[in-house]
């Protein structure tokens, strides 16, 4: 895909006056809706409680990216995404780029392509060419590595508010795994914001992996780069679902002892892994690994 990295004074000029005329017609959904918008809600959340098409404009967290309620940034932001195939024809025309370097393109055109709404996920994740909303409703673009147009202030997430998706069968599995792990600091018994972006490193162990169904509520692990996957005992931990693993976008290193997955596709789909270990893997596995639902990386044995 190609990227927007450099944006020329012609461009520019382009660009800033489409950012204008989404402004200027976000800003008249709002009045059009004042009276209507509750008072404890953000002028985004209000607007997106009283107006379906409003809220239709944004990649959904939960629909799109099976997370919780936020979307996150690789700095532990909230942002917002604008879904810019959603938006009316004379605003769409009127913006340059916003398709996630083609990605949203392709994933608005099939929901259904795992690998379009991974790469989706990780442009976002990385503020890659997107057109955002602040809380305030203020628009923005990010064309390369997080550089912006428009003279905003991100959202930064509660540091106090739960991490987790509370409704999530594995709420309670993950949080008993992150407050094991030492990172409760609070000793509150929920895991927040800023104690998940605090890990990094992550062991699981026997019971623990048989606490998980799969890896879903990983995805406000925004820091997390090694995960150490170690079953002991006598009999190997067979078939982990690691659905949801692909969401760790800065993960880079993932160590399987006495264990195996049911698919190795989604450590493909995670862009940065750099190291896939493996103790304790026979011919088969080592096959499987390497065959159509393999991880796609250099894998070690030991």
């Amino acid at each position: 895909m190609a990227t927007i990295g450099i944006i020329t004074n012609a461009q520019n000029a382009n660009m800033q006056n489409g950012l204008a005329a989404l402004q200027e017609y976000i800003q008249e959904l709002y009045v059009e809706h004042y009276d209507n918008l509750s008072s404890d809600k953000t002028p985004l959340k209000g607007l997106m409680e009283v107006s379906s098409s409003f809220n239709s404009y944004f990649y959904s967290s939960r629909n799109d990216f099976e997370m919780g309620d936020y979307l996150f940034d690789s700095e532990g932001n909230v942002i917002y995404v604008l879904k810019i195939s959603a938006l009316p024809k004379e605003i769409r025309e009127q913006l340059i780029g916003g398709t996630a370097e083609g990605y949203a393109t392709i994933y608005d055109a099939n929901p259904s392509d795992d690998t379009a709404r991974d790469n989706l996920y990780y442009e976002c994740f990385n503020k890659f060419d997107i057109y955002g909303v602040t809380s305030d409703l203020k628009v923005y673009y990010c064309y390369a590595d997080g550089a912006m147009l428009g003279n905003v202030k991100l959202d930064e997430a509660n540091d106090s508010e739960g991490a987790i998706n509370t409704t999530s069968a594995d709420y309670a599995s993950v949080t008993k795994i992150l407050t094991d792990g030492g990172y409760d600091n609070n000793g509150d018994g929920a895991i927040s914001v800023a104690e998940i972006r605090a890990v990094e490193t992550l062991q699981l162990t026997n019971a623990q992996l048989n606490s998980l169904s799969n890896f879903s509520d990983f995805y406000a692990m925004t820091s997390l780069k090694k995960l150490y996957i170690n079953y002991s005992g006598s009999t190997r931990k067979e078939n982990i679902d690691l659905t949801g693993l692909q969401n760790c976008s800065k993960l880079e290193t993932v160590w399987f002892y006495n264990a195996t997955a049911k698919d190795y596709s989604y450590l493909a789909r995670v862009k940065k892994l750099t190291h896939l270990i493996f103790y304790s893997i026979n011919d088969t596995d080592l096959a499987r690994l390497c065959g159509t639902d393999g991880a796609g990386k250099r894998t070690k044995r030991i």
